[in-house]
């Protein structure tokens, strides 16, 4: 009975061991389906009757426990084709190791060489498991509390899941080897090798994850690099529209006179009418040439702004109130990639609103007690998950988007701001403040 329920607690503590860690460190939604919940545990005790049946050889029990548990872990998980969720419960699966290895082989030698822990009544292992859910539950805190965190493990792509499987291979088969090896060797050697073991066991693991990190920074550099590349073109291009519009205004001024001639020589031939007529085709000749410019007082952030606006809907109305005030703190760049992408976004959900409805975008710039507030506001078309924004995107070229929220979070962190979400009566918000000790 005592190796039976050693048995069934190891296995629950497996189980909980990779829906923690899927959860807390790989950021893996699970379902809050009570009943897929309780399928779960049916499939689980299904499991263990198979597995301690007797009717099963040891060669056997492995394999289908292991099989038993991957079925009932990706079935909880949610949001992700079944294959995904497969290939992160593998990933969870050996990377739960990177803790258990070390807090076991500690446990292991104080038992058998110090302290000799004869009171543990349900195993080593088991013991050592319990300890590894307290250590990934107290990261999964750490990770929780930093968006920026949040929105870089979940921006992972599935290939770094892939090559983190194999380095975990590599490092188990390298973990199997040594303990055959060291076996049978005295307690000084099995010492010395167990530690030289477990760092290259945790070696392997940590490229696994600073290969993705790497690659993920050298992603983010090209990003960077193309959005500047990209505001230089948009600048470029403002600038030339305000020389042309420049042109356009010195060339009215010019034919004012004469309009004004031709004005005064109709109204003293008492030809009113024509007047009328001459006033109104000057007027929609001007409202054609005179386009609405956007100035928050940066010249770089109208010229993206304007670029983003050009992308709306002809019925998108765009409202500003207030002016950015020198902010030598926050780089221009910085300041375009907030604008850009909170513009961006507001034209987007307009755009997916049909009908006759009130496409309004309004931005809203204040300085208050030396703290700048930023607030841009737009219409939704759909509920939106607001603690799930930067994890994932509704628009279809999903490799390219899906950043926006997150660099917006990233430059805001940078500088110790703030941002909160907020919808109300369909109106979606979101409230920047940068405060002035930053």
């Amino acid at each position: 009975m005592g190796v039976m329920l050693e048995e069934l607690l190891s296995n629950i503590l497996g189980i909980a061991e990779v829906l923690v860690f899927a959860w807390g460190i790989c950021q893996v939604e699970l379902t809050m389906d009570w009943r897929r919940w309780a399928v779960a545990c049916g499939l689980w005790i299904v499991e263990m009757a198979v597995v301690l049946s007797g009717f099963w050889d040891e060669m056997a029990v492995v394999p289908v426990t292991i099989l038993g548990n991957m079925a009932i872990t990706s079935f909880l998980m949610v949001s992700d084709k079944i294959l995904y969720r497969v290939i992160k419960y593998w990933f969870c699966f050996f990377y739960v190791g990177i803790a258990f290895r070390p807090i076991y082989f500690v446990i292991t030698f104080l038992n058998e060489y110090a302290v000799k822990l004869s009171w543990i009544d349900f195993g080593t292992k088991n013991l050592a498991s319990g300890c590894n859910i307290c250590v990934i539950v107290l990261a999964a805190i750490q990770i929780r509390k930093r968006k920026q965190w949040v929105s870089w493990v979940r921006s992972m792509s599935l290939k770094y899941y892939m090559i983190g499987l194999f380095c975990c291979f590599c490092a188990n088969g390298l973990k199997n080897y040594m303990g055959w090896e060291i076996a049978g060797l005295d307690m000084k050697n099995k010492l010395f090798w167990g530690i030289l073991t477990n760092i290259l066991y945790l070696a392997l693991h940590v490229m696994g994850i600073g290969f993705a990190f790497i690659s993920l920074l050298k992603e983010q550099y090209y990003r960077e690099s193309s959005l500047k590349s990209e505001y230089l073109r948009m600048a470029q291009e403002h600038y030339n529209n305000l020389a042309e519009h420049m042109f356009e205004v010195r060339s009215i001024r010019h034919d004012m006179m004469a309009h004004m001639n031709a004005m005064e020589y109709l109204i003293q031939e008492g030809k009113t009418g024509e007047v009328i007529t001459y006033l109104h085709e000057m007027k929609e000749n001007m409202g054609r040439k005179n386009n609405k410019k956007i100035d928050v007082g940066i010249e770089l952030v109208n010229a993206v702004m304007e670029n983003e606006l050009k992308k709306a809907d002809l019925d998108t109305h765009f409202s500003v109130e207030g002016y950015l005030a020198d902010q030598p703190a926050i780089s221009d760049f910085d300041m375009c990639v907030i604008f850009s992408n909170l513009l961006s976004n507001a034209v987007e959900a307009c755009k997916r609103i049909s009908g006759m409805e009130n496409k309004a975008i309004q931005l809203e710039i204040k300085q208050i007690n030396g703290n700048l507030l930023i607030e841009m506001k737009n219409p939704i078309y759909e509920q939106i998950a607001l603690e799930r924004l930067g994890a994932y995107t509704s628009k279809k070229d999903s490799v390219s988007h899906g950043y926006g929220i997150y660099n917006i979070r990233k430059t805001i962190e940078k500088y110790g701001g703030d941002i909160e979400f907020r919808i109300e009566d369909d109106i979606f918000s979101a409230r920047i403040c940068f405060y002035e000790e930053m």
